[in-house]
């Protein structure tokens, strides 16, 4: 098979190859040194791209789905717009990777390797995400819904993923998260509705004006977490950690607050607390509530 002079074969050396809009659906190139190739445009649906090497190379808007990547790399690559939904991607590394825009709907990325990546506006809905590195991202505007991010790895302190990480105005909503440290974590004005958290550790991370509707949160370490002007209405929390957090203007409507601990923690300005679930939470003299609200009222237990 020849396609713009270039012969198509399992291990061929098509570093720097000019191959851009060109028709390779199908196509075997396992163990293919593609290194600085231009691939922009390409169709590679289905193609063979097992422990091939894209690094640096260049496929802006490519088409890529279901092909097979056990193992490539895409270190550095240019992949902007390119579609891989229903993919496969296993131990794919697309470390420094630019994939803003890019589409990863319902495919499935065990032990990817993300990090340092550029994931501006990219679709994972509906992905499985599990046990990847994902040290030094950033997940601004990036389209989670739906996804499953599971033992992934690469968290920090303060700064979430690596230096500087965020899920800041990122669409989680439905999103399952589960055997993660999200320790600073930037959630602010993000779509969490419905989204699950479970064996995550959310100690200071900032939820401000998110969208955290019929969200679970039970029994999570929210110690000095940042919920001011967080929706909350419909969460479960019970029996969470909010010491020391802040909640004020929160709307806490049919919230589940069983159990919590509110101790220095900040109601002030919350609505809807009277409609909240409170009893058992735990509170002292160093609880803010909000103007006139009856705490002993409504089961909390004031140390």
């Amino acid at each position: 098979m020849y396609v713009n002079g270039y012969e198509i074969f399992p291990g061929v050396d098509l570093e720097g190859a000019y191959l851009g809009w060109v028709n390779l659906a199908g196509a075997d190139l396992e163990g293919a040194n593609l290194r600085y190739a231009h691939l922009d445009g390409a169709n590679l649906e289905g193609a063979n791209l097992r422990y091939a090497h894209l690094d640096g190379a260049n496929l802006a808007g490519a088409n890529l789905t279901t092909a097979k990547l056990n193992t490539t790399s895409f270190s550095g690559a240019y992949l902007a717009r390119a579609d891989f939904s229903h993919t496969g991607l296993d131990a794919v590394d697309f470390s420094d990777a630019k994939l803003d825009g890019a589409t990863f709907e319902r495919a499935f990325l065990p032990e990817a390797i993300l990090s340092g990546a550029s994931l501006v506006g990219t679709n994972f809905s509906e992905a499985n995400i599990k046990e990847a590195v994902l040290e030094d991202m950033v997940f601004t505007g990036t389209n989670l819904q739906g996804a499953q991010l599971v033992y992934c790895s690469g968290f920090h302190r303060n700064g979430g993923f690596g230096d500087g990480g965020e899920f800041r105005g990122a669409n989680l909503s439905r999103t399952y998260v589960v055997g993660m440290s999200l320790v600073g974590m930037d959630f602010s004005g993000a779509n969490l509705q419905s989204a699950s958290f479970s064996a995550v550790d959310l100690l200071d991370a900032n939820f401000s004006g998110a969208n955290l509707t019929k969200a679970n949160l039970a029994g999570l370490d929210l110690l000095s977490a940042i919920l001011d002007g967080t929706n909350l209405s419909g969460a479960n929390l019970a029996g969470a950690n909010l010491c020391k957090a802040s909640l004020r203007g929160s709307n806490c409507t049919g919230s589940d607050l069983r159990g919590v601990v509110l101790i220095n923690a900040s109601l002030r300005g919350v609505v809807g607390l009277e409609e909240a679930a409170l009893t058992g939470a735990i509170a002292d003299f160093t609880t803010d509530w909000p103007e006139k609200f009856d705490p002993v009222a409504a089961g909390v237990i004031i140390e």
